[in-house]
């Protein structure tokens, strides 16, 4: 909720505005409710998400679904691909056709992701969520397997992929948490 004065974002019982001092009038934020421009947050990032990141996070996910789902992850010759099979055996084929599902699963999630915030789903931030946690799941998943079936840790890019799954995570629970009540429908 927001102050009716100010604008400001109000915790749950507050009984004076911690940012101009008066007394709350608790005012839920929709579409109708109009206040200053400058007291709205900032959605640069949801700008960015939902026209940039989700987009090409679907692409990427289509990309490395397909690499895997075809060997390409290791060459683009096929002789060499069915060597690297032949090597390691059916594990390692098990694992990369699991990790290109998934992956090409996670493109159509993005997909979902965006459109939920595009929409101010009230589900929307909680998709964003659960988008890096499955991303990060993924990664660490699929090292797993390609230790078990190899007993070798995978490129360094997994463990990029990773990284960067928990560092959006959490900008994304800081972000979305301050504007939570714009995900209203």
């Amino acid at each position: 909720m927001f102050c009716s004065k100010c604008g400001n974002v109000l915790n749950d019982g507050e009984k004076i505005c911690p940012a101009c001092g008066a007394p709350t009038e608790r005012v839920p934020l929709n579409i109708t409710t109009t206040l200053p421009k400058d007291t709205l947050p900032g959605m640069g990032w949801y700008n960015f998400l939902v026209r940039v990141a989700l987009v090409l996070g679907c692409l990427i996910n289509i990309y490395q679904g397909v690499e895997a789902l075809t060997g390409f992850i290791y060459d683009s010759d096929t002789e060499v691909i069915k060597q690297v099979y032949e090597y390691y055996g059916s594990a390692l084929k098990a694992s990369d056709v699991i990790y290109g599902i998934l992956s090409l699963f996670m493109a159509g999630f993005c997909i979902y992701t965006r459109n939920r915030l595009k929409g101010f789903k009230i589900e929307g931030p909680g998709c964003v969520y659960g988008l890096y946690a499955m991303n990060l799941v993924l990664a660490v998943l699929y090292a797993v397997l390609v230790y078990i079936a190899t007993g070798t840790t995978p490129g360094l890019l997994v463990y990029i992929e990773a990284a960067f799954a928990v560092v959006m995570l959490a900008v994304n629970i800081v972000y979305f948490r301050k504007r939570r009540l714009m995900f209203v429908y």
